[in-house]
């Protein structure tokens, strides 16, 4: 089978595009119920309440946020809702759209993920697992997130392009990040083996 991007499932036979959708957000886990709650009923709301997105962040979390992450949220997003509800209202083109109206949120993969919340059309999930994925689709290698918050953005940048790529082909965003967390949590046992032990 002929692709222009490359899109396997193990024992890592190449398939097409919705299958490889279809096939690793199986492996994607997250309570039913839960998710319902801290994320699809939150996120889908116009204008957002400080409820809503402090669900959000414990969905991202996988669970309550700790004392000093909870300080954390309370100053660095909690603080700007109205800022983050007139960029939901108005539009957003960039990350950077949201580091200037949260000036203080350092960490790159929280500052992706209000992005995401903001717009989640446009910027999609990323964390370590998506990383992973993205890396192996793209240099069929194994590499971990970079440490550094500066190169987590410009992979992200990266991983935008390539998500903009596919885009057309993408029929619900939700199964797309579900499916790259699933591949690249499944590529994370593989991490100390060479390529070719990769199955």
């Amino acid at each position: 089978m002929e692709n222009a991007n490359y899109f396997p499932v193990p024992d890592f036979k190449e398939t097409d595009f919705k299958s490889f959708i279809e096939y690793w957000r199986t492996y994607y886990t997250y309570n039913p119920d839960k998710e319902e709650k801290y994320y699809l009923n939150p996120i889908a709301k116009e204008k957002l309440e400080l409820e809503d997105l402090q669900l959000l962040f414990e969905w991202k979390n996988g669970s309550i946020l700790s004392g000093l992450k909870q300080i954390s949220f309370d100053n660095k997003v909690g603080n700007f809702l109205n800022e983050i509800n007139e960029l939901k209202a108005k539009g957003i083109t960039s990350v950077e759209d949201v580091r200037k109206i949260t000036p203080k949120l350092s960490s790159a993969i929280w500052l992706i993920f209000l992005t995401h919340i903001i717009d989640g059309e446009k910027f999609p999930i990323y964390d370590m697992h998506v990383y992973r994925a993205h890396n192996y689709l793209v240099n069929k290698t194994i590499q971990e997130i970079p440490l550094n918050d500066k190169k987590k953005l410009f992979h992200y940048e990266n991983y935008l392009t390539y998500f903009n790529d596919l885009k057309p082909q993408i029929e619900n965003h939700k199964h797309w990040d579900e499916a790259m967390w699933g591949f690249g949590k499944y590529l994370s046992r593989f991490k100390n083996l060479s390529n070719e032990e990769i199955r």
